[in-house]
């Protein structure tokens, strides 16, 4: 059977371990966490970062549309090379920004099919263009087949391929910065509702045991105080027992054997007045010896008969009685400096073969403490058998 200390111990170590462990689990949970959300973050930043460069290089190719526009729209106002150096300068670059942009945007195959269409679009008008660069070199009717609307059609076509691309993007960051911000919201505010509950947790079940180990302890340290109290008072009557048997040896008179030892109890148990008295042959009690009387209480009347007084009613009942509260007429207990009424009085039958044949008397003064009756009973118990002899 498992011992009460070993037990507490081992609920102390679970404890232990317990509040040990488990922020240590909840410390690299923490960590994985935020980790994992930071982790997600920057890849979310990444993507956006992905999105502003898509939309860049939209914008930088809508440019260049524009400037291959504006030199081919001069050169044919003017019919002057110089307004053809910004078309000759974008009709290459148009073609990197185009494949720029298949590659930034291969992971998304609706915007891949739009810049595919950009790209053909883009070539059809490249044709177009020159077609009327070369007509107006050539002194040709260009204007009438710009009167068709062919150009402004592409043109049109080209602007309205690149805006879809552009709020596409647009709406993918949008989603994102959305998506990072819920998720984010929702990831904190879950870790938070953990950590309370896991805090939470933690100290409901901690208080718990640590109460019942404040309880389990405290019963523990009552144990070992009672115990404590029982050695003290087995100490204390083992060192009663040898003084009071000290006071009884050799043949004694039965006034000196009275005396003696009434001297010691009332020494050892703090009385401040006792007597001590026997059962005669007629049945009567007669006092032995006294501790404590002034002299006009020794000159009083030795002798009671059956049934009077307290006395006579211990002998006679065969039973303690203890008064509290005394009289004030009852008894004084005097001393050089005064006198005082006593605390209060017990008065103990003493037997032998279940025959009363002794009774003690003994009264605290004002100022000792109360008679301790436990120890008075052992103490009894040990001086019994020298009173069995009278």
């Amino acid at each position: 059977m498992t011992s009460a200390p070993s037990v507490d111990e081992q609920r102390f170590r679970k404890l232990l371990s317990r509040n040990v462990s488990l922020p240590l689990g909840v410390g690299v949970i923490s960590a994985v966490f935020f980790v994992s959300l930071i982790t997600y973050l920057l890849s979310v930043i990444q993507w956006i970062q992905h999105t502003d460069r898509v939309i860049n290089n939209a914008n930088e190719a809508i440019k260049l549309t524009v400037d291959l526009e504006t030199g081919m729209r001069g050169f044919l106002l003017s019919d002057d090379e110089h307004f053809l150096e910004p078309y000759e300068t974008a009709k290459p670059r148009i073609a990197v920004a185009l494949n720029t942009l298949l590659e930034l945007t291969a992971d998304n195959p609706v915007q891949t099919d739009r810049l595919h269409r950009l790209q053909a679009l883009q070539t059809e008008w490249a044709h177009y263009a020159q077609s009327m660069i070369d007509l107006r070199r050539a002194n040709g009717d260009y204007r009438s087949v710009i009167k068709a609307g062919r150009g402004k059609r592409l043109t049109d076509e080209l602007r309205k391929q690149f805006e879809d691309v552009i709020d596409m993007e647009q709406q993918l960051r949008a989603t994102r910065n959305e998506e990072v911000r819920r998720t984010t919201i929702w990831s904190i505010a879950l870790y938070l509702l953990f950590v309370a509950g896991i805090s939470a947790m933690l100290a409901y079940i901690g208080r718990r045991d640590l109460l019942k180990l404040s309880q389990n302890y405290s019963a523990n340290l009552a144990g070992q105080q009672a115990s404590a109290r029982r050695l003290e008072q087995q100490a204390w009557l083992r060192n009663g027992q040898t003084e009071l048997a000290e006071q009884v040896l050799g043949q004694l008179s039965l006034n000196v054997l009275g005396r003696n030892i009434l001297q010691f109890c009332a020494q050892y148990l703090g009385t401040a007045v006792a007597a001590i008295y026997v059962r005669e042959d007629h049945g009567g009690l007669k006092r032995i010896a006294s501790y404590g009387f002034s002299r006009e209480q020794e000159a009083l009347e030795q002798q009671i008969y059956s049934g009077e007084g307290i006395v006579g009613q211990v002998a006679h009942q065969a039973r303690l009685i203890r008064l509290d509260d005394v009289p004030g007429d009852y008894f004084k207990v005097s001393s050089g400096l005064g006198e005082g009424l006593p605390h209060s009085v017990l008065v103990v039958p003493t037997s032998d073969d279940d025959r009363v044949n002794g009774v003690r008397a003994g009264a605290n003064d004002y100022l000792a403490k109360p008679i301790d009756l436990d120890r008075l009973f052992s103490l009894i118990r040990v001086w019994l058998p020298k009173m069995e002899r009278l």
